[in-house]
């Protein structure tokens, strides 16, 4: 796990993966309550598609203070990205 840290610090253990401070692509901290539904591995989540899966249900589901997190940027990338699907 690239973005791993010490077991010690995880916080919830998936079927599969133990989420340790584990963030997207482009470094947004990814909140494992957001995931209970799914089972990804720590590869998948670095991947462009977790990311625009993962915002997704970030801006429906999480917190205020988690959707100010994200920069920006990202967040006009994946707005593009996602009318690009509604043509």
């Amino acid at each position: 796990m690239a973005n791993a840290v010490d077991e010690n610090a995880c916080l919830f253990e998936n079927k599969s993966v133990k989420f340790c401070s584990m963030k997207t692509l482009y470094n947004i901290e990814i909140n494992p309550a957001l995931l209970w539904d799914y089972d990804f591995s720590p590869e998948q989540m670095q991947e462009e598609s977790f990311f625009i899966w993962y915002l997704g249900r970030l801006l429906d589901s999480g917190t205020a203070a988690e959707v100010k997190r994200i920069p920006i940027e990202s967040m006009s990338a994946w707005m593009i990205i996602g009318l690009q699907f509604l043509k």
